[in-house]
């Protein structure tokens, strides 16, 4: 188990989110709020892995395409019709 003590100001902003969304207590909240974002974690990872595979999934090409989008005007790479953001070549 693990004991992270708050500042009062996020304290009472974590108890008002768990209230908001129905819970009893903050650690509940936190606690289904990290299952949620490992679950986010690994479809986001099995996405990728489909991709790679040749099975992308609407939610990877959607997600490529923010990526590309989000990344476009910064110089770092350029990016080509049929590149992938998985392969580094």
């Amino acid at each position: 188990m693990l004991n992270i003590s708050l500042p009062d100001p996020v304290q009472r902003f974590v108890e008002d989110q768990a209230i908001a969304a129905g819970f009893n207590s903050a650690s509940k909240y936190l606690s289904f709020k990290k299952r949620s974002q490992l679950c986010i974690i690994e479809q986001n990872w099995l996405d990728r892995v489909l991709a790679i595979e040749g099975f992308a999934t609407e939610a990877a090409v959607k997600t490529d395409h923010y990526l590309i989008n989000l990344n476009k005007d910064k110089p770092t790479a350029e990016v080509t019709k049929g590149s992938s953001l998985y392969n580094s070549d």
